[in-house]
């Protein structure tokens, strides 16, 4: 079946469903709570969601950017599912990787609340919504979205990026929290 803006747009809502039940077992925490460090070097778990965020809004920032040229795209294909495959498979391991600098530590808040991250993340949203709406249909198919690790993604392949690394980091939100107890 061909990938529809439809199509992606379920995706993404999927996508936002999962960051929605992350925030809202975060509600559960009061503010100091969620913003201590678990120990040196370690992210507090509102670092990690504004992490989450701060990837989502580039990866935003990105199509947009890339679109803006008016490229010529390639349809994806195998690739471009093998790039998705490895890249969940990587994400999935327990090993301990080094943020890429752009949404690294310095990117991160030494002290935010959880309404204005939700209100943060409520924009992004917004924006990957309307984006969606918009963008003419036969780009729905494309291999557009590049990954720094693994290569061009297709659109539903980007958006399993953005879940599969919300998983991720879900488990490093709680950890930092149970350490806290």
């Amino acid at each position: 079946m061909p990938t529809s803006n439809a199509h992606l747009l379920e995706a993404y809502a999927t996508y936002q469903q999962r960051v929605e039940t992350l925030l809202h077992l975060m509600a559960s925490y009061g503010s100091e709570q969620l913003n201590r460090s678990p120990g040196p070097g370690q992210w507090s778990a509102i670092q990690v969601a504004h992490h989450l965020l701060l990837v989502e809004q580039l990866a935003l920032r990105y199509v947009k950017k890339k679109l803006s040229f008016r490229p010529v795209l390639r349809k994806a294909g195998l690739r471009e599912a093998a790039n998705r495959w490895f890249l969940q498979l990587y994400l999935r391991t327990p090993l301990r990787f080094r943020a890429p600098d752009a949404v690294g530590e310095q990117h991160l808040p030494a002290f935010a609340t959880l309404a204005d991250t939700r209100q943060q993340w409520e924009e992004v949203r917004e924006a990957w919504r309307n984006f969606l709406e918009e963008m003419p249909e036969e780009l729905s198919d494309k291999a557009i979205f590049r990954h720094p690790r693994v290569g061009r993604l297709s659109w539903l392949g980007t958006f399993a990026f953005l879940k599969a690394h919300l998983e991720r980091h879900r488990r490093q939100v709680f950890k930092a929290l149970q350490r806290q107890r």
